[in-house]
């Protein structure tokens, strides 16, 4: 399929995830309104749809002051970036054997320094990548999971969703994998050779309506301590824990314009776990790395949106999420998606291994 066709799907898929989130009524709550607006706009004003009049000025806001972070909030420092050689950088994964990221219609690996290992072409453009046992590497396409030998060989193909299937984001464990299809605004469950075993979001695929709102294609999933799944249930501003048959067990996160919380349509776009439970967000429109305590209380700031400048005044800023990874040192990889960057930043006077 030609790049054209490509974004023309994804467009499509976003509009079709716009009419959703409107008609569920979720989209529009506290926060919500900034992905109205251009980021560049030291004031934006929306009009009213049947007169086209600008509205009064309690419908103003004022989108450079939400630009701005207090320099004490920001406890993180950048190290050198990593040129991944790729047009646009979909996914990120890390661990102790290198760094992995996807995008275009390949499969990249890094060393922990950041120098190439080996690159591979891959079936079809790539939206996310996972790390599993013995190394293989599971990439997810639009609408199926491909596993992949370490040295780039293909040596699986999951069968292929149904209509409408829009996979975001694979979380692997021990025994099994966790795959978000933001398109049906379900999770699926996993052997880890492929046979599905279970569903959370939605009690029979026929079902129309989810506990997920996902206004946009941004859904996210990890795993954590205690065999918790965590997801980023984005239309509602939350990030949620369950249980592997998919009990609900906690939840945190608010709808704010404030540097705490999360606002836009859907947020957060992608999110992480340190080592020690603590939760790494990225949020989309207005462009923000932080960090939270494993309750989910607000602990500070990785890179505040001057750290995106190419965001602050494009209108790449509402549609381009930074996929986020963590390493075991509690390093944090930002997949750079418009420049093909992998950025990486570490808590102030940390000590990390030499780069």
């Amino acid at each position: 399929m030609s790049d054209n066709a490509e974004n023309n799907r994804d467009q499509g898929s976003r509009r079709e995830f716009l009419r959703s989130g409107m008609v569920g009524g979720s989209f529009f709550g506290l926060g919500s309104a900034l992905g109205w607006f251009a980021p560049n706009s030291s004031a934006a004003v929306k009009t009213s749809a049947k007169s086209g009049r600008a509205l009064s000025s309690e419908f103003v806001y004022d989108a450079a002051k939400l630009q701005e972070v207090d320099a004490k909030l920001i406890h993180y420092e950048e190290k050198p970036s990593i040129e991944s050689g790729l047009k646009e950088l979909r996914g990120i994964a890390v661990n102790d054997k290198g760094i992995f990221v996807v995008g275009d219609q390949q499969l990249a690996i890094f060393d922990s320094a950041g120098t190439s290992q080996a690159r591979f072409k891959v079936e079809e453009p790539p939206r996310c990548v996972a790390v599993g046992p013995e190394g293989r590497l599971y990439v997810g396409f639009k609408d199926f999971v491909g596993v992949y030998k370490a040295n780039g060989i293909l040596e699986r193909q999951w069968g292929r969703l149904r209509s409408g299937a829009v996979i975001t984001s694979i979380a692997i464990g021990q025994a099994e994998a966790f795959v978000a299809d933001a398109g049906n605004r379900a999770i699926l469950r996993y052997e880890l050779d492929g046979r599905q075993k279970g569903l959370i979001g939605k009690k029979e695929l026929a079902q129309k309506k989810s506990h997920f709102v996902i206004p946009s294609p941004y859904f996210d999933v990890a795993l954590g301590p205690g065999n918790l799944l965590w997801v980023a249930n984005t239309g509602q501003h939350l990030v949620e824990a369950y249980t592997m048959e998919g009990e609900k067990e906690f939840s945190w996160g608010k709808s704010s314009m404030g540097v705490a919380g999360f606002c836009g349509c859907c947020n957060p776009a992608h999110f992480a776990l340190l080592p020690d439970g603590r939760f790494v967000t990225s949020e989309k429109g207005l462009a923000r790395i932080k960090v939270y305590s494993p309750k989910g209380d607000f602990e500070s700031v990785v890179a505040p949106p001057n750290c995106f400048p190419q965001l602050l005044d494009s209108n790449k800023a509402n549609s381009t999420g930074l996929d986020v990874a963590v390493d075991a040192e509690g390093m944090i990889y930002v997949a750079e998606s418009y420049s093909g960057k992998i950025r990486r930043f570490v808590k102030k006077n940390q000590f990390i291994r030499a780069l």
